[in-house]
């Protein structure tokens, strides 16, 4: 059986040892190196279980390697061993987004000239993101930090040792930081506008979640992981991912009144890329739609968030900069920005087909449904296509839609007799209920609407050959009026 009560004395007196450091450091009793006298005293400005960081401003990369080697002895010289703090690197510049979150350029050596990127626990390491969220946020801050340089020594840079006193030194890093925003939002502008056109490959923007098997979450549970999994088992009952197993899926645009669970698709539910017909022929298939509404708001604005938010940047601004699209008149897979202040071309045509009738009619989206080819300018061209493909989409079998969450049932799956899917008749057991109220209330509006317009009288004029003019109204045979079958006639009845 565990000891809890020596595990917590561990974790106590591992953290007495660290607030002991904490206090020597900020008491300034500590004797620095003769380099950095005149310098301003060291401060801990983040401390959590077995690391510290420790600001010093005004200091060159040699006094700071200096004064931290210097700090790590006297710490380690005051406890008993074991115990021992080792100097492990000097990061310039540097952001703390949160607790074991920050990001910077580190130095390892007084003779390393480079700095290294160093991430620890944002999404440019995690995997819980899109891989294109890394990549941008990685470029966004490395964009940030190549502002900023560290100079060998403070005899290298006078002004830097009195930059923490002096206003001016303030008003130039502002300056420095308002001259990275603005090359940040002009990487932010054209990563945007290449997601809108579907340059971005897809596999970057593939989700992963863990899954941890059904019995492991709780009934109504709506984890993503939990719901392609039971998409697979309707596919396959021996296609269930292992525990622990991370499973791959992407978002795909919905309807106006579905919701963001219902929209997410496995990569085993896409359609093979090339498909294999009669007579040795193939036919390639459309890639697959992603919801352009969902990766921006959900996976580039929350991480550029937390780094703007330090710096005063406002992302929220930026994004209400960036172009919206509409469908352009007459059109049906070309793109118009509604902005022409961002350098853009007013009319952008996506180059693939991820962007094509993507999230047509979602809340979430702004691209809108647009006519058909038959509302297309005479002068238009018109797509050519092989009369062997018309006729192979003629007579070939139409693909089951699932009227729920709008995916493809394929042929082997079951469904009800109003089209529903496993799934969601398993999250739903009434759907077929619905299914059949829903097509009896269409039926008996269908036949009211048709004997509501037998019944309409109809109003016209006969011309005379008076100046007058006299309306006639037809009315139908009634039972209190003789109706001679034989010569069919219709009675009308003239009104002055």
């Amino acid at each position: 059986m565990p000891c809890v009560e020596l595990g917590d004395s561990i974790v106590h007196k591992a953290r007495e040892t660290l607030e002991r450091a904490i206090e020597l450091v900020d008491s300034g009793l500590l004797e620095l190196p003769p380099s950095c006298s005149g310098l301003a005293k060291p401060r801990v400005i983040y401390g959590d279980t077995d690391s510290l960081f420790i600001h010093f401003p005004g200091f060159g990369k040699k006094e700071a390697f200096e004064a931290a080697y210097a700090i790590a002895d006297a710490i380690t010289s005051r406890n008993p061993a074991p115990i021992k703090l080792k100097m492990e690197k000097i990061y310039y510049p540097c952001l703390l987004e949160a607790k074991k979150k920050y990001v910077g350029y580190c130095y390892e050596t007084p003779s390393q000239s480079e700095p290294t990127f160093d991430a620890k626990g944002i999404e440019t390491v995690r995997r819980d993101s899109c891989p294109f969220v890394g990549k941008l946020l990685q470029t966004t801050i490395q964009v940030l930090l190549d502002e900023f340089h560290l100079p060998s020594s403070v005899e290298s840079n006078s002004k830097l040792s009195h930059r923490h006193a002096d206003p001016a030194g303030y008003s130039q890093l502002e300056r420095e930081i308002r001259r990275a925003g603005e090359q940040v939002r002009t990487v932010v502008h054209q990563f945007a506008a290449s997601l809108m056109r579907g340059e971005i490959p897809f596999n970057d923007c593939i989700l992963t979640r863990p899954y941890w098997g059904q019995a492991s979450y709780k009934p109504g549970t709506f984890a993503p992981a939990l719901q392609i999994a039971r998409r697979l088992l309707s596919l396959d009952p021996r296609g269930e991912p292992a525990v622990g197993e991370r499973v791959v899926y992407y978002v795909a645009p919905g309807r106006p009144d579905q919701t963001l669970i219902s929209c997410i698709r496995s990569i085993p539910e896409i359609y093979p890329p090339v498909s294999q017909l009669a007579a040795g022929r193939s036919r390639r298939a459309m890639a697959p739609r992603l919801n352009l509404a969902y990766y921006p708001d959900k996976q580039i604005i929350p991480p550029l968030t937390r780094m703007a938010d330090l710096l005063g940047w406002h992302v929220y601004q930026w994004l209400s900069d960036l172009p919206r699209y509409q469908t352009v008149q007459g059109h049906r897979y070309m793109i118009r920005s509604t902005t022409s202040g961002s350098g853009m071309s007013s009319n952008i045509p996506p180059p693939s087909s991820l962007c094509r009738l993507g999230s047509l009619g979602s809340p979430s989206s702004s691209l809108s449904q647009s006519p058909s080819w038959s509302n297309l300018p005479s002068d238009h061209p018109r797509p050519h296509r092989r009369q062997s493909s018309m006729m192979r989409a003629f007579v070939g079998k139409p693909p089951r839609i699932c009227p729920s969450c709008e995916t493809v049932v394929p042929a082997i799956a079951s469904a009800d007799a109003f089209g529903n899917c496993v799934p969601c008749t398993e999250r739903n057991p009434q759907l077929c209920t619905i299914g059949a109220v829903r097509f009896g209330l269409e039926l008996i509006t269908s036949h009211i609407s048709g004997l509501i317009l037998s019944q309409l009288p109809t109003v016209g004029s006969l011309q005379s050959t008076s100046s007058s003019t006299k309306p006639i109204q037809f009315i139908p045979p009634s039972t209190n009026q003789p109706t001679n079958h034989s010569t069919n006639q219709t009675y009308i009845q003239t009104t002055n």
